[in-house]
């Protein structure tokens, strides 16, 4: 234990170091996009906002930070929880991207609900991660996270079973 408690104290430590070196140049609209990040939606977090958006903004550059880690739902919902008004454009693009993720997200929902049935019937344990679950359980709505597909968790054992499964579902293996 005395080693395991020196490891985890040393990474720490170097993890602070190297944040604290990263930081040190990040722009205002970095700072921005990780005050909408933070969870859950409280007024802690409207208040990190809006201090963040108290520097000046590129608000362009913020949207390509948001656009770069995939975050719409959040700074939207962020945003517009601490009470800032970006310019029209973004809060277009914002809106847009978002409503993107809620219909992809919407179509992963009802695919992983198939496929959970699938593997229901074929008495298989499997265990749906990541992505729109992940956002359901996490966030309790499925438009904050951005998903691009589904992860199946199955035992070891039961893999050729699965695959079967999926091929009859319309999936193929590349």
């Amino acid at each position: 234990w005395a080693l395991r408690r020196a490891v985890i104290s040393i990474l720490g430590r170097l993890a602070n170091a190297l944040t604290a070196n990263r930081l040190a140049n990040a722009p205002p609209e970095f700072f921005l996009a990780a005050a909408c990040s933070r969870w859950p939606p409280t007024e802690t977090r409207s208040t990190c906002i809006r201090a963040a958006a108290g520097a000046p903004i590129d608000w362009r550059r913020f949207l390509g930070t948001v656009d770069r880690h995939r975050i719409w739902g959040l700074a939207r919902q962020g945003l517009t929880q601490a009470g800032i008004a970006p310019p029209a454009e973004i809060v277009s693009a914002l809106n847009a991207k978002t409503s993107a993720v809620v219909i992809r997200n919407l179509v992963l929902a009802a695919e992983t609900a198939r496929l959970c049935r699938l593997f229901r019937e074929a008495a298989i344990p499997a265990v749906f991660v990541k992505g729109v679950t992940l956002s359901a359980l996490a966030y309790g709505d499925i438009a904050i996270k951005h998903s691009r597909d589904i992860d199946i968790l199955v035992s070891p054992a039961r893999v050729m079973e699965s695959r079967a499964v999926l091929e009859r579902a319309g999936y193929a293996l590349k």
